[in-house]
């Protein structure tokens, strides 16, 4: 941050003897380590429906300081993958909407080439904690749900704005008992 008799974000003592000087160099190269950071959802590409998520452009909400203290705010980033809740073929398919405030994971290593095939790879490069690698993973609540799904103590409750559309070719169960919608 911004001080009064420093240059920049270095102090003068940060000069003043061996260890200050590499804690500094230290300390600087940590401030290049990104992990994750709030963004807000800016546009949605999903990809076909059920077939597989999407991505999302991101503006990041923590803006940059620069050495005199001034807030420098970030450009926005583009096709950023987001998650979906999914185990094997079973999924919860919710995605993203614009203006939703979210965090955004950044992976350690390049995954360009993860990206491109979904399975195993060597990195696309030697880019490492960069904003290009992050993964959008999910939304922080700004309003209240109109509907949702609701696990309590209770039991589950569903709740829908419109109708409810089930698609069981098995049949229909509640309790165990077959049951006929008309």
């Amino acid at each position: 941050m911004s001080n009064s008799f420093g240059f920049g974000q270095q102090e003068p003592s940060d000069t003043s003897s061996d260890f200050n000087v590499i804690w500094f160099i230290i300390q600087q190269a940590l401030g290049q380590v990104r992990t994750s950071i709030p963004v807000k959802v800016i546009s949605v590409t999903p990809f076909n429906g059920t077939a597989l998520s999407g991505v999302v452009q991101v503006q990041p909400l923590i803006n940059q300081v620069d050495g005199q203290g001034n807030s420098v705010p970030h450009g926005n980033l583009f096709q950023i993958p987001y998650l979906r809740i999914q185990g094997g073929t079973n999924a919860i398919i919710m995605d993203p909407s614009i203006g939703d405030i979210g965090l955004m994971a950044v992976c350690d290593r390049d995954i360009s080439s993860f990206k491109a095939n979904g399975a195993q790879a060597n990195p696309g490069s030697e880019r490492s904690f960069d904003f290009s690698d992050g993964v959008y993973l999910f939304g922080f609540p700004t309003q209240p749900p109109l509907q949702y799904i609701e696990f309590t103590d209770a039991g589950i409750n569903l709740i829908s704005i419109s109708a409810v559309n089930i698609t069981a070719p098995g049949g229909l169960l509640v309790n165990g008992v077959p049951v006929t919608v008309p």
